[in-house]
């Protein structure tokens, strides 16, 4: 099979993996049991896996919400009827979900406010998800053609794919608000 004629995933796809992925690693990054390392006296702590899986939470949160932010917001805006209140609610979560990140990626993993912050993080996170899923969805499947629903989930993970490789190079993005 030639690589051209494999379907690309739509939008809703692309988005839906990038929302699974995320809460994966929520997941990895809840079981209390698995992120505790024994220490002398007895004494468990969480190990070095916990801030690994936080800052990938991060990194795949920064990407994610680049990713919408430059190029569902603006057929959204377009598309929608109450497309601009629309984009401005998401840039405004999206903005306070990021904000909650800040401050988790500044807090070593045995802090005692790791885990309420990644609590907090979680449930931004999950709001982040119902608002796109059932708001969003709706719009692009009842706007977009098959073909434009393609290319634009080309073009967000293309987007991501950017934002993680210059996060992985250490460097930042005009955008990163982190």
């Amino acid at each position: 099979m030639d690589a051209r004629s494999i379907p690309k995933p739509d939008t809703s796809s692309v988005i839906k993996t990038q929302h699974r992925n995320i809460s994966q690693l929520f997941e990895q990054l809840g079981d209390p049991e698995a992120q505790l390392e024994e220490r002398p006296r007895g004494h468990r702590q969480r190990g070095p896996q916990h801030y690994v899986l936080a800052h990938e939470i991060i990194g795949a949160l920064l990407a994610h919400t680049e990713g919408v932010q430059r190029s569902l917001l603006p057929v959204i805006r377009e598309k929608a009827a109450d497309g601009a209140k629309l984009s401005a609610d998401s840039v405004r979560d999206d903005g306070e979900m990021l904000s909650i990140a800040r401050r988790l990626r500044t807090l070593e993993g045995s802090a005692p406010t790791f885990t309420t912050t990644v609590d907090a993080l979680r449930r931004a996170f999950e709001h982040h998800v119902r608002r796109e899923e059932d708001l969003f969805f709706p719009v692009l499947r009842d706007t977009l053609s098959e073909k434009d629903s393609r290319v634009l989930g080309n073009i967000l993970r293309r987007a991501e794919f950017e934002v993680l490789s210059h996060s992985m190079a250490g460097e930042t993005l005009a955008g990163d608000v982190l």
